[in-house]
């Protein structure tokens, strides 16, 4: 995803408070194996379909998808979406038998969960980044970088019904269930709440003060609670209404942030060696948190709630380029998966 700040190191330490959403976790695991993923360069996002037990890994050109249900994960198919353009997100809609992308075409692929066929591609009006699902509405929520907005997309329609103004740049978000969709702005340090009916910002909160540049999202909806992944390697942990109850250190840059609902467990990608797990402390109340060996560059995640293992990906990566990023090598894409141990 867009890397809107400076990328700080950083040391902080848990705030000890009791958070009801974090439950005692399995915290050991291992990274298992290393998949090669063919295609063009880039990666960003993964995406999983748990009703198939389906990994989505977003690249230039398309989305790979890969069986998880099996020790190794599987190369089943791909979605292409546009040459030469890179895939942001990748989204399943299990209930509804189709998943869709976002990306900075300024289109979103529909496709067939079970064949991996593309349905349609409705044009979205603007390049778009991240993208939210939202069940209570049946519409999703896309993130345009390029014009500071949230598109809001009918599926029934294929049509943007709706067009919201966030003032700056958006980064990822997450849907409450309800209609509300919560979406990282990091530029403004801020986390905005969209009601996706009346396609309006109802609040805006500002994370904690020692995180900056919030990037990931994911929720925990029984609960109540948003974990937010800054680039300065911190995860803040706030209610619904923006407090903070917590932070945590995690590795720098945490672009994507998964939530396992049947362990109540958080993980948080990182560009260093660390994939980071964070569950309850029993002994303080706390979050805790356990560092897995993983690989460098690997900052987006997934996880499947069947069977605990998470996933990320990475690349090999040369100098620094004039965007102030390294420049990634054609042909390395790998898929890292991590086991329960």
């Amino acid at each position: 995803m867009r890397i809107s700040r400076s990328l700080l190191g950083s040391g902080l330490l848990c705030m000890a408070l009791a958070l009801p959403g974090l439950a005692r976790a399995q915290t050991g695991y291992t990274l298992t194996q290393v998949t090669p993923v063919p295609g063009e360069g880039d990666f960003d996002f993964l995406g999983f379909d748990q009703a198939r037990q389906r990994l989505f890994v977003t690249r230039v050109g398309g989305v790979d998808v890969y069986d998880a249900s099996t020790d190794t994960p599987a190369l089943v198919g791909s979605v292409p979406t546009s040459a030469g353009i890179l895939t942001n997100d990748a989204i399943a809609v299990d209930d509804r038998g189709f998943g869709f992308t976002s990306g900075g075409s300024g289109t979103t692929t529909i496709f067939d969960l079970s064949t991996l066929k593309v349905i349609a591609t409705p044009k979205l009006g603007t390049g778009t980044d991240a993208a939210v699902y939202d069940p209570s509405t049946g519409d999703a929520v896309f993130l345009s970088p390029d014009n500071d907005t949230a598109v809001v997309f009918d599926f029934v329609s294929r049509k943007v019904v709706g067009t919201i103004p966030l003032g700056v740049a958006p980064e990822s978000g997450a849907a409450g269930g309800n209609g509300l969709v919560y979406v990282n702005l990091p530029d403004a340090g801020e986390v905005a709440t969209i009601d996706v009916r009346s396609r309006r910002i109802v609040s805006e909160a500002a994370v904690d003060p020692s995180c900056a540049s919030n990037m990931g999202m994911a929720i925990d909806t029984a609960d109540k609670l948003l974990f937010l992944g800054c680039a300065n390697g911190v995860l803040d942990i706030t209610n619904l209404a923006g407090t903070t109850l917590a932070t945590a250190p995690v590795g720098r840059v945490p672009d994507q942030v998964a939530f396992d609902p049947v362990t109540k467990t958080v993980f948080a990608g990182s560009v260093g060696s660390v994939l980071s797990v964070v569950t309850l402390n029993p002994a303080t109340g706390g979050p805790l948190v356990t560092s897995v060996a993983s690989q460098v560059g690997a900052r987006t995640i997934a996880v499947d709630a069947t069977t605990g293992r998470a996933f990320n990906i990475t690349e090999d990566f040369g100098a620094v380029g004039p965007n102030g990023m390294p420049t990634p090598f054609p042909g390395t894409l790998r898929l890292l998966t991590y086991d329960p141990s």
